[in-house]
Parts: C-alpha cells; sequence; structure tokens
C-alpha cells in the first residue's frame, strides 16, 4: 500500500508542473462560466428547473461528468507511455514493485488530477449561487452530493481507463487518442446518457413536473439555451438511497475489470525479454545519435572539426526556396497516412458535394475538420519529437520562414480536406466566411500549442471540445466554421479569423523567445 502511495504522489507531482493541467483548468473554468452564463444548460423539453440548490448542483455536476468523461482521458494520459520512453519503466520492473502496485499507483495519481478539475467546477456551482441567487434554502448537501454521486465515478472510470489504453500497446499510440473519442461517442450514445445520469435525472424530474400539472413527454438535453421561453418547475433533488447504490455497483465492478486488463497487459510488456531489448536499443541508438551530432572538442586539439559549408542561395531565389520549403512542410502532413485514411478523407469530400447544403454545413464539414486531428496536432511539435530544432535554428530566418512555410503548408492542407465543402459554398458565398474562418482557425490554433505546450495532447483537448461544442451542438460563441445561422449572424466566423491571425503571432513570438538564434531587430550576432 506504501508503494502505491509512493507511486501515486510521485505522478501527481510530475502532473501539476506540466502546461496540460494550466490548460484544463482555464477549460473547466470556462466550462463553469458557459453553466453560468446560461449558455449551457439542463432541459427537459421546454422545462428547467428553478435556481435552487438541487437544481445547479445537478447542472454543473452534469456538465462536469460530461467534461471530465472525454477531456479527462486526455489530460491524465501519458503517464505510464512517459516512464516507458524514459527508460523509468525498465528500472522499476528490475525492483520489487508489483505491476499490480505500479498500475494502480497511477491510477490514483490520474484519479487525483480529475478531482482537482471537479473541485474547479465545484467551486464555479458555488460562485453560480452568489450569481443567480437562491430561490429557496440554501443546501450545501444538494449543492455537493450530484457531484460526488455522478462526476467522482465518471471520473474515477476515465482515469482507470486512461491507463489501460496506455498498458495495451495498440492502444498506445497517438490513433488510441481517436479511438477513445469514438469508443466514447458510441458508448454515450448506446447507454441513452446513462453515463452522465441522464436516466435517473430524467425519471426524477420527469415526476416532479408532472405532479406540478406540466404536460412531460420525455427526454432530457445537456445543450445551449433556446430562444424561446421555457417552463420553470420546482425540483428538491433526489432520493440518494435509491440513485446511490446502482452507480457505486456499476463502479465496483467496472474498475477492477480495467485495472485487472491494464496489469495483464503491463506485466506483459515488461516480462518479454525481446521488447525490452528492443526499447534499450532503441535508446542506445538515440543516444549515439545524439553523440554523433555534436562537433569535437577543438579545444583538446585531439580533432579538428570538419570543414562544412553551406550550398550557396542566390540572392533572387527567395521565393522558390519558400515554395520549396512550404512543399516539404506539406509532404511532411501527408506523410505516414494510410489508405484509409485517404478513402476516408475523399469520401467526406464527395460527400460534401453530393449532400443536402444543411448536412454539408451542419454534419459533414465538422467531421472533415475532425478527421486530420492527428495531423493537426503535429504542427508546432514535429521538429521537437524529430530532434531537429536545433538544426532547423541554424537556417535563414528559423523562426519567420518555418512558422509561416508551416502555417500555409497546412492551411492549403485544410483547403484540400475541405474541398468539396468549397465547391458547395460557391453557391452560397453567406457561408464561406465561416469555412474560411475553419481552414485558417485549426492550423493557427495547432501551431500555436504545438509551440507553446510542445505535446500534441493539448491540441487533441482543446479541438475535440471546441468541435463538439461548437460545430456539432451548436455553442454559437465556439462555432468557429460558422456550421449554425447563429454564429454567421453574431460575425463568428470574422472573430476566428481574427482570432487565428492573433495565434499566428502569439506562435512566432513564442518561437522567436524559445529560438537561441533569434536575436531583436537591428543587432546582429
Amino acid at each position: 500500500m506504501i508503494a502505491v502511495l509512493h507511486v501515486a504522489l510521485a505522478d501527481c507531482r510530475e502532473r501539476l508542473r506540466r502546461f496540460s493541467i494550466v490548460a484544463v483548468s482555464a477549460l473547466s473554468a470556462f466550462l463553469g462560466y458557459q453553466v453560468i452564463a446560461g449558455a449551457l444548460m439542463i432541459r427537459l423539453g421546454h422545462y428547467r428547473g428553478v435556481m435552487n440548490s438541487a437544481w445547479i448542483g445537478i447542472m454543473m455536476a452534469t456538465a462536469g461528468g460530461f467534461f471530465v468523461s472525454l477531456v479527462g482521458f486526455y489530460v491524465v494520459r501519458g503517464n505510464v507511455t512517459g516512464d516507458r520512453e524514459s527508460g523509468i519503466a525498465d528500472i522499476l520492473s528490475a525492483t520489487p514493485l508489483p505491476d499490480s502496485s505500479y498500475v494502480v499507483g497511477k491510477f490514483l495519481g490520474n484519479s487525483v488530477v480529475l478531482m482537482i478539475v471537479i473541485a474547479v467546477l465545484f467551486a464555479a456551482a458555488g460562485v453560480m449561487q452568489l450569481v443567480h441567487g437562491v430561490q429557496g434554502p440554501f443546501d450545501l448537501i444538494e449543492l455537493f452530493l450530484p457531484f460526488v454521486v455522478f462526476t467522482v465515478p465518471v471520473a474515477l472510470g476515465v482515469a482507470a481507463a486512461a491507463v489501460l489504453f496506455e498498458c495495451v500497446p495498440i492502444l498506445r499510440l497517438p490513433a488510441g487518442n481517436v479511438v477513445f473519442f469514438f469508443v466514447w461517442f458510441v458508448v454515450l450514445l448506446v447507454s441513452g446518457g446513462a453515463l452522465l445520469g441522464f436516466d435517473e435525472i430524467e425519471r426524477s424530474m420527469g415526476q416532479e413536473i408532472v405532479a406540478q400539472g406540466g404536460e412531460y413527454r420525455g427526454g432530457v438535453v445537456l445543450g445551449t439555451a433556446v430562444t424561446t421561453e421555457l417552463q420553470t418547475f420546482v425540483w428538491s433533488g433526489f432520493d440518494w438511497s435509491q440513485v446511490t447504490p446502482q452507480r457505486v455497483l456499476v463502479l465496483a465492478v467496472l474498475l477492477p475489470v480495467l485495472l485487472a486488463i491494464a496489469v495483464f497487459f503491463y506485466g506483459r510488456d515488461h516480462l518479454d525479454p525481446e521488447r525490452a531489448a528492443l526499447r534499450r536499443d532503441r535508446r542506445r541508438q538515440d543516444v549515439q545519435q545524439t553523440a554523433d551530432l555534436r562537433l569535437p572538442d577543438t579545444a583538446s586539439g585531439t580533432q579538428e572539426p570538419p570543414s562544412v559549408q553551406a550550398p550557396a542561395i542566390r540572392s533572387g531565389n527567395g521565393l522558390s526556396a519558400f515554395l520549396a520549403l512550404v512543399t516539404g512542410e506539406f509532404r511532411l502532413l501527408m506523410k505516414g497516412q494510410r489508405p484509409v485514411w485517404y478513402v476516408v478523407a475523399g469520401g467526406l469530400v464527395v460527400a460534401c458535394m453530393l449532400a443536402p447544403i444543411e448536412m454539408t454545413r451542419r454534419v459533414i464539414l465538422p467531421l472533415t475538420w475532425i478527421w486530420p486531428i492527428l495531423v493537426w496536432s503535429k504542427l508546432g511539435v514535429r521538429e521537437t519529437q524529430s530532434g531537429v530544432d536545433k538544426i532547423l535554428g541554424s537556417c535563414p530566418s528559423p523562426v519567420v520562414r518555418q512558422t509561416a512555410a508551416a502555417w500555409l503548408a497546412a492551411v492549403l492542407f485544410a483547403l484540400a480536406v475541405g474541398a468539396g465543402a468549397f465547391v458547395r459554398f460557391v453557391a452560397f458565398p453567406e457561408y464561406l466566411a465561416g469555412f474560411l474562418a475553419g481552414a485558417l482557425f485549426i492550423p493557427s490554433l495547432a501551431l500555436f500549442l504545438g509551440a507553446l505546450g510542445r505535446t500534441e495532447r493539448t491540441f487533441h483537448i482543446t479541438m475535440i471540445v471546441l468541435w463538439y461544442l461548437g460545430p456539432v451542438n451548436g455553442v454559437a460563441t465556439i462555432d468557429y466554421s460558422g456550421a449554425t445561422d447563429e454564429a454567421v449572424t453574431m460575425g463568428m466566423p470574422v472573430l476566428y479569423v481574427t482570432i487565428a491571425v492573433s495565434l499566428l503571432a502569439m506562435t512566432l513570438v513564442t518561437r522567436a523567445l524559445r529560438s537561441s538564434s533569434w536575436r531583436p531587430i537591428g543587432l546582429r550576432a
């Protein structure tokens, strides 16, 4: 037990120093703001509850469960993989630490990080009480229990799923991020929202609406506010003795199964001598390659550095050189994609051209933008992952030229994958602004987050949240592609074009500050 706690404590300390925890805390605070402002709420047909402690608690807890179930996975994933890549896992495998203790410790570390997110949302529920006031007596228990019964079990399940995805070889790859999203989406649809507690919410609140003389035909939605006036009803909370046992039972069965599978694959991976040897050889090759790139020590006089002369570049060849750089960046974006990726991308292009215009705008184009998410996420981090960032720093204008070329190649890539929608929107000029906004905003966001955090996971988290809440669920303020009429009317496409330009400028500043070859304007080395 002590070993488990030490593993969990070390993992928490390492996690809290990452940029991703800052990003997710900001996102959870933003989600809380959306609920407080009324942009995101629970609706039962044309009804909503009055703003008492029970209603505010369940609304914020349900929004938190949705957020943790999706975004939380991407936040906590990466601890086992980091130990494996750094060689710590091999060291631990030679110690008396049991595999089960290691896996459970990582699970506890994940859980603590997600509890921080839940604490932020609970604080937002308290702020909501102050902003809207309490219609009825303030009840701290009814405000707090929804988080314990509905949000915490989801967080624990996600923490275990994150460990499982890192222990199973095929799921630990970057594509596992996309696999989880589709698994999450299917589970949410098949269960009818039971994962978030929608079945209990509909049953309890529906009975209250009918008892108070309302006409409720079923259905519960966690989504944006509607323009029509909603009728209110008084809901005093759950009978927790009936709701809690079922969710605790499901959690008690699910957690041991997920962790047992994770322990099995983790132990199998480290007991296999061939896999361990391959990892050691890979790290040894990386160290050797790094050593080979270092210049010899000329001070000792043992060896003179080789004379290296860069090829001459004609002064009038700047444009062609830049276009060649853009072409190279575009080829890097396309590199490594399997044939099935091109088949799906081509099918989306054709579907955009043949489907009705509203379906193209609301459904197919958002799918087109999210399909290359693994391609977008490489922007800004590929150089660091490949170990060529120092080499590129010695090139002419490494910050401006490299960033501009990568950004332009990514925009051209966005236009290519969205070509079908562009052809359809030519006949509807009012939709072209939204299309252009998406083609500019997504690459700019990927470049900025990659340059800032130097990890793909931050973009995965941010992009999936924006995509699901914005184009898919129609939150106008997050609709970066103008998928809804409300977003177009509010001028969101123009706003996101402006944001895209600002993100590109911030990327240049971030890379300039981190580049060892950067000098202020007017100075020379």
